[in-house]
This record gives structure tokens, sequence and C-alpha cells, in this order.
């Protein structure tokens, strides 16, 4: 591609497919709806944190994870608040999340293919019986084809809501950029306010735009223009003097769990992390960085391109700051996911168009037929309820049936356990929801299991046995005993101090799960039933 070529031009010739958009809108939301059906089954036991956040704040207890304790052990406040909402008027909280998610996905598919179908003019025909571009059929159906957002839809957290806002602020970014109109810079800023106030660190993506803002503003001389862009952000000022009276601290107590400064074991898993994603088939992330180094100049390159690039390119950064997420389906990647597909259709649509008026049309379809081909891998692979959800409902149903109320239990799954619980207390022995360990500054031992994963590598266990907790679970969700290999750290050091030994005994219990679908596909589970270990205070 020639150097600086100017592709925010909607001049630019195009090559009709003679697939309406119509066709390909209605094509596109079939396959969508196919990937909803196989992973229907899914949700992330992650997700139950926020639930008993909400659940509680519905009984009037405020939102706090344990009554009376002020820890803000989320950082998704819009989530959670939308959550009690919905709880409020009777809704199952479970349902509740899902049908955010579900609802952002749908309005996320459909900004993001009416935008790009606005930008697609082949003829001045009916809207939706136009024509559509090579270029844009490869786009929507790689957005329509992408599990990663049905997965989170699905999944119970606040990814793909912070995906619609992030989506949102982008396109009204890029619609400034065509027209000028200065409502863009509101409506852009007032989306990027919302999706930090349903996840912090989205404030990125928002600082990003304020910098083109700004310097675009001091360029043109026109410096009102940042008073619009500004103004929604006025917001924050009593969200964060509400959060230190309430909490006590300006940052979520999760910023603390997962805290650390630049270290090359960080950096190592962020990599991999980001490697993972871009060769996962289809491989379209490494496409946008393949043509993004055609374009020779970025500087020179479309102001929309270099915006978008900009935002890209700092979320990778970010990644490998934060190194990276331990779940499946790439949830960090989802936020950029429909941006991501209007920067490929913005390098697409000259690369593609003038190289299909020299070849054949048939390797057209060859392509699309890949891109359909390969993400369908994944289509004979449904995911279902993760595992720490899946055993950590069956624990938390066992502990409302036969222990006594109103105990406390310490644990390391936070998320199921204590929803299915709900009238005890409870100590996170990760740090998430509790200030002390979070805020405890620790070194990375390898012997341990799983203490390498980002929020999973705090534990404090002088700490747990000085509460004197009623129950202790070590491990995963259906407990392990002292002398076996721990998973995490609190877990490890109380192994070594005779206090715990002569304080708690250990009690193995045997659950019949026989009767719960899927159990086969669980390890601690498969035989039918399951043996749950705990401790308890002698």
């Amino acid at each position: 591609m020639v150097a600086g070529l100017n592709l925010s031009s909607d001049s630019t010739p195009q090559s009709s497919t003679g697939i309406s958009f119509f066709q390909l809108f209605m094509l596109c939301g079939a396959l969508s709806i196919l990937g909803f059906v196989l992973m229907r089954h899914f949700y992330h036991d992650d997700a139950y944190i926020s639930l008993r956040y909400a659940m509680h704040w519905v009984n009037g207890a405020g939102p706090v994870w344990n009554p009376g304790e002020f820890v803000e052990g989320y950082s998704n406040f819009l989530f959670v608040f939308l959550l009690t909402l919905l709880g409020s008027i009777g809704l199952d909280l479970v349902v509740a999340s899902q049908a955010l998610g579900l609802v952002s996905y749908i309005a996320i598919f459909v900004l993001v293919s009416f935008y790009l179908n606005s930008r697609d003019a082949l003829t001045p025909s009916s809207h939706w019986r136009r024509p559509v571009s090579f270029a844009l059929i490869v786009t929507i159906v790689l957005l329509a084809a992408n599990l990663d957002m049905v997965v989170w839809s699905l999944g119970g957290l606040e990814t793909v809501l912070v995906s619609g806002f992030v989506t949102a602020g982008g396109l009204a970014y890029l619609c400034y950029l065509r027209d000028g109109r200065k409502q863009w810079l509101t409506c852009c800023s007032g989306m990027f306010v919302l999706a930090s106030l349903t996840r912090l660190d989205a404030g990125l993506f928002l600082a990003i735009t304020s910098g083109f803002v700004v310097v675009d503003a001091v360029r043109t001389k026109r410096l009102t223009k940042m008073s619009w862009f500004f103004l929604p952000g006025l917001v924050f000022i009593p969200y964060f003097i509400g959060k230190f009276i309430y909490y006590g601290d300006f940052l979520p107590n999760t910023f603390y769990a997962k805290a650390g400064g630049i270290s090359v074991l960080k950096l190592g898993i962020g990599t991999l992390y980001i490697l993972a994603f871009m060769f996962a088939p289809p491989c379209w992330y490494l496409g946008i960085i393949v043509l993004s180094i055609r374009q020779r100049n970025f500087i020179r390159c479309s102001p929309e391109l270099r915006y978008l690039l900009s935002l890209l390119g700092m979320h990778l950064v970010y990644l490998l700051y934060s190194g990276g997420d331990h779940m499946r389906a790439f949830r960090f990647f989802v936020p950029v996911v429909p941006l991501a597909t209007v920067t490929l259709y913005l390098l697409l649509r000259v690369e593609t168009e003038n190289w299909l008026t020299a070849r054949k049309k048939r390797w057209a379809a060859a392509i699309v037929v890949w891109i359909v081909g390969q993400t369908g891998c994944y289509y004979f692979f449904p995911l279902r309820v993760d595992s720490a959800a899946f055993v950590g409902r069956i624990v938390g149903e066992y502990i409302n049936m036969h222990f006594p109320k109103n105990v406390t239990i310490a644990l390391n799954t936070a998320g199921s356990t204590p929803y299915y619980a709900p009238e005890n207390n409870y100590i996170d022995m990760l740090g998430l929801n509790d200030a002390h360990i979070a805020r405890r500054q620790v070194a990375i031992n390898q012997a341990l299991k799983l203490q390498y994963l980002p929020g999973h590598n705090k534990g404090d266990g002088q700490y747990i046995l000085d509460r004197a907790p009623d129950y202790i679970i070590l491990g995963p969700a259906e407990g392990i005993a002292a002398d076996e290999p721990q998973w995490f750290l609190s877990g490890a050091e109380l192994a070594q101090l005779s206090d715990f030994y002569n304080n708690y005994q250990l009690k193995t219990v045997i659950i019949d799960v026989s009767a719960r679908n899927h159990y086969r596909h669980y390890k601690p589970t498969q035989s039918g039933s399951m043996t749950f270990k705990y401790y308890q205070k002698k």
C-alpha cells in the first residue's frame, strides 16, 4: 500500500461481491446464535464475587462482601450497580449478569455492523439491499464468529458491557473525525466514562482519547472543543469521593491484590498471553499488524487509523504490564475486539479491493471459508461452567445445608461457595476481598501450583490463624489436606504452623453429585461423587 494513503475517504474504489448487507447481517446473526447455543452452559466463578456484593446491596447491607466489612473487592462498580437494580425487581442475579452481557453483545454487533455499512457505500441503492465489499464481509464475519465475545457474554462478568461502552466511545470519536460535530466528543467521553466506571482499567481508552482531543484542539486553536469532551468526566468527582468515604480508599482492593512492579515473570506471561491470542485461528489480529506495517508511515496515515492503532497498541502495552489473564477465551482482549475489526476493515478496504480487481474472486471466497472454518474449530469444543464455579457451587450448597449459620470460613474460592452459602462470613485467603492480605508484599514460590497467576499470588497463613475462623478450606474449591502439595501461599504457610494442627482438625465428606448435569467433565466429580476436605476448629 502506498505510504500516507488516506483511508478515511469514502470515495475509495470498491468491488461489489454481489452480497447485500441484509444477507450478510442475517447470516452473521445466525452464526452468532449458533455460538450462543453451543456455549450456553458457560459461567465463571469470579462472577459470583460481584453477585455477592449485589446480593448484599439488594438486601440492604450495601455493596460489601461480608456485612459490616467495607472492602471494595470488585473493580466493576457500574456492573454491580446494574445487577443490584435488576436484583431489586426480583430477577435472579445469575440471569441478570448474563442478560447484561447478551444485551451488550447485541448492541455491539448492531452498532459495528451498521457503522461499517455506512462507510461501505458502493452504490446509492437501498441501505439494506446495498451490495457490500469483501472487506466488510471479512470483518463482520470475524466479529460474528468471535467466540470470545460470545463466551464472555454468558460468563457473568462485566467484560462485554465494557466492550460495548468502549466500542461506542471509539466509534463516536471516529464520527467526530469525519464531520467535526462537537456533540460526538461529548458522546465519546460519556461512553468512555461509563466504561471506566464499569471496569477501572478502561480508563486507559479515555486517557488516550483525551490526548488526541487535546492535541487536535491545540493544533486547530479551538480550545472550546476540550470542554465538550471533558464535561462528562466531572462524574468522577462524586464517584471517587463516595468511594473514599465508604471504603476508605480511592482504588479498589483488587488493585492491591493484583498489583506489582514490572518483572521478568509478568512480562513473560503477558507476552505468552498476547502471542496465544494472535496465533489462535484464524490469526486475524496478526493481519492487523501486517497491514499496519505496510502503512510504513504512521504519522501520515489517516487520522482514523492513527487513533485506532494507538488504542490497540497501548492496550497491548497494558497487557504486557499486567501479565495477561488466566481465564479462558482471552477475556482481556474482548473490550477491543469490535474496534479491532473496524481497524481491520479500514486497512482492508483499499488493499483487498485493489487486489480483487487483478485476481479472481474465488480467492476471496476461499479466504472467507478459511476464516469461518478455522474459527469453527472452536465450535466442536464448547465451554461449560468454569470448574471452580461448578465445584464451588456444590461445596457452597453443602455448607448452606450442613454447617451452622453465621460462622467464619477461610477459603480461596471466593465466588461460588460464598454466594451459595450466603449466611456466613468469609476470609478470602487470596486477598481480593481482604485488605490486609491484598497489601502484603510477597515473593513468588515456584513450588506452589498457581501462585504465578494474576490475583492468586497473595496470602498470609499467620494472619488467617490469628483471625481464628471456624472452618478453613485449603487449595481448590473441594479442599485438600495440609500434607498435600499446596496451591496457594496461605495454605503453604498454614501447613508450616504447629498451631494450625493444634487448633484445627481435618474433616472429609463424600458428596453425591451423580444427579448433576455434566459432572463427568470435571475431575473432582467425574466418578459421580466428590470428596470435600476442610479443617474445622477444635
